[in-house]
């Protein structure tokens, strides 16, 4: 049985890695023709775009992968159908409950290559990606390094160590100089949240700069009016989708400490829990298809009823999510009824099969 277990293995882990590969190329080209209108602004240019959609492909791997688990299970499986060889195991006492138990294993193999992806290597990629598009398209950002984001405005050199959704900024700090280069006023908040008339400031520590003497003051709360508004600012935060487990948990203990909006990043974190078993439920329900409804179909039909099924579970799932975010509903359900609704439904198929 591990020869066996081996052999079906191979077959699902090639057809996943082939599926992935299409898929990635894929969504890379549309990106990257979406992105080809920015080419020009700035200095971003076609260099710049195809280093982005590079730098974008871990994560489109780690995104995709459950649907590409599907389709690339039935291709797996459709070519040992295609000669015979699943009739022959079937025949031979090998149970579909067996089969299924050998294509989960490669599953697990894969998704375990997955989480360690999406944990070590996309929250690097996706960080370096967005940063340097950001960079390249404003004038107004002069830097990115370790320590946030550097903006001039003027006379003001602004350091904004976190930007978040919903035009939100974390940890601001305003160096003002006057004619003669000279440090006048530094000024740091602990918040800022874009306003109709500027940028609203909170928990303020500021120093001013006399001849004489420095003082200093602490305001709860300060507008602060510049040319820069949310549009110079916007592309840099990275997705949540974008952020380590462990980044997610800083993140919402940085947004609930400052009474700021966390739900899209609990959606992220529910959904880092619930990716194993949605790449589980979809290679599950790829095993069903193969050994029952599409048992006697052709491989073509067999791709394109996978790749259907895959689209609509992506659809499905997104689709809950975001009506989660916008009604701000608890992220259990959302992210569980999808994969769970496909649970169902493959073993309603298994039943039928028996």
């Amino acid at each position: 049985m591990s020869i066996l277990d081996r052999y079906i293995g191979r077959h699902v882990v090639l057809g996943t890695l082939t599926a992935l590969s299409v898929f990635v190329a894929l969504f890379s080209i549309l990106e990257l023709v979406d992105d080809v209108g920015q080419v020009g602004r700035g200095e971003y240019t076609l260099l710049r775009a195809l280093e982005y959609s590079a730098l974008r492909i871990p994560g489109r791997m780690f995104e995709l992968l459950p649907v590409a688990a599907l389709v690339g299970s039935v291709l797996g499986l459709g070519l040992l159908a295609a000669t015979s060889e699943l009739t022959v195991m079937r025949t031979a006492g090998v149970s579909v409950a067996r089969i299924t138990a050998a294509v989960l294993k490669s599953a697990a193999a894969m998704v375990v290559a997955a989480i360690v992806l999406g944990e070590l290597v996309v929250p690097f990629t996706e960080r370096a990606a967005h940063e340097r598009r950001s960079v390249a398209l404003n004038k107004d950002i002069a830097l990115e390094s370790d320590y946030g984001l550097w903006m001039r405005d003027g006379l003001s050199f602004i350091n904004i160590r976190r930007v978040l959704p919903n035009a939100e900024l974390g940890d601001v700090y305003i160096y003002e100089f006057d004619q003669e280069r000279r440090l006048r006023v530094a000024t740091h908040a602990e918040s800022a949240r874009y306003a109709a008339d500027g940028w609203r400031l909170r928990n303020i520590k500021q120093s001013e700069i006399r001849e004489d003497r420095v003082e200093s003051r602490a305001l709860e709360r300060a507008t602060w009016v510049s040319l820069l508004g949310p549009d110079q600012v916007a592309a840099v935060p990275i997705r949540p989708e974008g952020l380590s487990a462990v980044g997610l948990v800083r993140y919402l203990r940085y947004l609930n400490e400052n009474g700021l909006n966390s739900t899209r990043y609990v959606f992220a974190l529910w959904n880092k829990f619930v990716y194993p078993l949605t790449a589980g439920v979809m290679v599950f329900v790829s095993v069903i298809l193969v050994l029952g409804p599409l048992r006697g179909v052709s491989l073509g039909l067999r791709l394109l009823t996978g790749m259907v099924i895959g689209i609509v579970f992506h659809i499905v799932q997104q689709t809950s999510v975001q009506m989660g975010v916008v009604y701000e509903a608890g992220p259990f359900w959302p992210v569980l009824v999808p994969p769970l609704l496909f649970l169902v439904f493959g073993i309603w198929l298994m039943r039928r099969l028996r």
